[in-house]
């Protein structure tokens, strides 16, 4: 076969033609043209179906080439698709992380607005306490002089000893009023602190014995009222300069209207006195009779009885106190249910039968005991370190 009738053989072929109808169109013999067509490559341009690049046993590089591409395209693609999820995933977490932070902020503001609030409960606290302690270490300080200023004589270093307590109080107050930027000088406080003051001072200077430095005290009534008028029932009490005495023309006596208030002082202090006394007398009377003394059952029993009655006679005085008084703080009443739970426990009883009973009490219970006693019906307990 020539060249030109194997390049029509080979385009009837691309177009479906099977080699009889080829041969019959060329006038050849179909074996003639099989032969021409697998000694003759494919046309340049032209498009050889892959089954008969197969049937002559060609492996076309382009096709591979178009797999590869196919499947570097598809590559591609995926890996832009999980770079795309990967990106969302980061965005999501960072809004979620977001979140977490604001939530976080808030419960640090709340935490901080409650510990806010606490500090300025606590502070309050404190300040409340510190004046509460101001009101009745003042307190005590006038009723130890109230006690100890008629028909007494003190030794020039007691007299030392009490003014410093006065100073000192009257400097710590100071201090406090600058700390709390309080006005000093609008607390009744502050201005009977320094009457208190320079009252013993001129006392001191005017009424030292001329052989010794012993320091006489003997007011009048009148004095003492004035020391009854300096108590205070609150830290914040203000100032009130006092009033001007008006004179009558007729000479009569004008009635004094804080009369019936000083009567109040007096019988408060009176009774004071008198349940610090009754006290100390049970403590004693118990102390006297711990070494292996025999009671007949109803002494004991008496006994128990009148410190019981004590103590109801001690809180109903309590209930009718103006005065800031701390029954858990204050000696008298701890010291008081302390020596009723002795009795009651039976802790200083040896011995025991229907007729009698011996107190006896060790060393230690001894102790116990002496340390019950109070010297001021105002003393406080001592705090635990």
């Amino acid at each position: 076969m020539t060249k030109e009738q194997t390049n029509q053989a080979t385009q009837l072929q691309l177009e479906g033609y099977s080699l009889r109808d080829i041969g019959a169109q060329l006038g050849v013999d179909k074996n003639a043209v099989d032969r021409a067509l697998k000694k003759e490559p494919p046309l340049a341009g032209a498009v050889v179906p892959t089954t008969e690049l197969i049937k002559r046993g060609i492996t076309s590089e382009a096709v591979e080439l178009g797999k590869l591409d196919l499947t570097l395209s598809h590559e591609r693609e995926m890996a832009k698709l999980n770079l795309r999820q990967e990106e969302l995933t980061i965005q999501r977490r960072q809004v979620e992380l977001d979140g977490e932070r604001v939530n976080n902020d808030k419960k640090l503001l709340a935490l901080r607005e409650e510990q806010g609030v606490r500090e300025l409960q606590a502070e309050e606290e404190r300040v409340t306490a510190q004046q509460e302690l101001f009101v009745n270490k003042f307190n005590r300080l006038l009723r130890e002089l109230l006690k100890n200023c008629v028909d007494s004589t003190w030794s020039e270093p007691d007299v030392d000893d009490y003014l410093n307590r006065v100073k000192s109080l009257r400097i710590k107050v100071s201090k406090f009023c600058d700390n709390q930027a309080i006005e000093e000088e609008e607390l009744a406080l502050h201005h009977n602190l320094k009457e208190l003051t320079k009252l013993i001072e001129q006392t001191k200077e005017n009424d030292s014995h001329f052989f010794n430095s012993d320091v006489d005290f003997d007011y009048d009534k009148n004095q003492i009222q004035v020391i009854k008028s300096w108590l205070v029932d609150t830290f914040d009490k203000a100032y009130k300069k006092p009033a001007k005495k008006s004179h009558s023309n007729d000479g009569s006596d004008e009635e004094d209207p804080t009369d019936g208030e000083d009567n109040d002082v007096d019988n408060s202090v009176e009774g004071e006195e008198e349940l610090l006394s009754t006290f100390n007398e049970l403590l004693s009377e118990l102390i006297d009779n711990c070494d292996d003394t025999e009671w007949e059952v109803s002494e004991c029993n008496d006994y128990q009885n009148r410190v019981e009655a004590f103590q109801a006679k001690l809180l109903e005085f309590i209930d009718e106190l103006e005065d800031d008084f701390n029954a858990d703080q204050q000696c008298i009443t701890v010291n008081t249910q302390a020596l009723l739970e002795i009795i009651t426990d039976r802790e200083i009883i040896k011995d025991e039968n229907n007729e009698t009973v011996t107190l006896s009490a060790t060393n230690r219970q001894k102790r116990v005991l002496e340390a019950l006693q109070i010297d001021d019906f105002w003393d406080e307990i001592e705090p635990l370190v």
